[in-house]
């Protein structure tokens, strides 16, 4: 067999492979045992919940919601004493659970709060040489940075930032101006 000059040996024409459809049948076949079973969920779920709701059950088999309110008049005194109809439970009060102030880079002494607090903190660079400066305020969880608390320039500056971390924490201050910070945990 001769070849062309134009073709090198071994890189003439190949007729195409056939490919295996093993790959797509086993493919077909996984997808609708998947939908099978999907389907066979959903049709127990909805037979479960028309069999509840015709006898009468709630989902974690409890007396039906009429049985339960009788038990409960029948246990209850008819009317309740003055101390019951006057006496309520006060709310809880915020609490302060940080003070801290100073001048420069500091970190905090640890805190513990319950998940909603405010972080209140004022600066005043009056004093610095060019009247303006920087107060950053860094909320860390051990050595882990939780995020940014504040990030301001100025020539001062006070607000109240609330807080949403939990947990026992401690923050670093970063600032060119003296500052103050106070955390306030709200129950």
């Amino acid at each position: 067999m001769s070849h062309s000059p134009l073709i090198p040996p071994g890189h003439g024409y190949r007729p195409p492979q056939k490919r295996s459809k093993t790959g797509w049948l086993i493919a077909a076949i996984v997808g609708g045992i998947v939908f099978l079973l999907m389907a066979s969920c959903t049709v127990w779920t909805v037979v479960e919940a028309a069999s509840r709701a015709k006898s009468g059950r709630t989902p974690l088999d409890l007396p039906p919601a009429s049985a339960t309110a009788q038990a409960v008049e029948e246990s209850s005194p008819a009317e309740p004493t003055p101390e019951e109809t006057t006496k309520e439970p006060e709310p809880a009060k915020p609490r302060t659970v940080l003070v801290a102030s100073g001048q420069g880079i500091k970190n905090t002494e640890q805190f513990t709060v319950d998940g909603t607090w405010e972080l209140r903190y004022s600066f005043d660079c009056s004093g610095s040489y060019i009247g303006t400066g920087y107060m950053g305020v860094y909320l860390y969880e051990g050595r882990s940075l939780r995020g940014v608390a504040v990030n301001q320039t100025g020539k001062s500056g006070k607000d109240t930032t609330p807080q949403f971390d939990s947990g026992t924490l401690r923050m670093e201050v970063n600032s060119t101006c003296k500052w103050s910070l106070k955390v306030v945990d709200i129950p």
